[in-house]
């Protein structure tokens, strides 16, 4: 009779944990690959990529806040804007 409380336990646990982790993992996966924007300083098109972990935890609760990690037009110690993550948040 415990085991079968304890397989019960452990299948419920792991339901709430799919139902809480789900939206959190597909916008991991969503904002982990990068995306290719249009720099609006520079007019050319460049590769950015965010802080998944931020965008993925604030995405749960409406729009994404969006911090660039890197971007393919960047100097190193340069400075940005990041006016082309605007668009990105949607």
């Amino acid at each position: 009779m415990i085991q079968l409380f304890i397989g019960v336990t452990v299948v419920s646990l792991a339901f709430m944990a799919y139902i809480v982790f789900e939206p959190w993992l597909a916008n991991v996966d969503r904002f982990s690959t990068g995306f290719r924007v249009t720099c609006p300083v520079q007019k050319t098109e460049a590769k950015v990529e965010v802080h998944t972990a931020l965008a993925a935890i604030s995405s749960a609760e409406g729009p994404p806040a969006l911090q660039m990690r890197t971007c393919s037009l960047l100097k190193p110690n340069a400075t940005c804007g990041e006016e082309c993550l605007i668009g990105l948040a949607a």
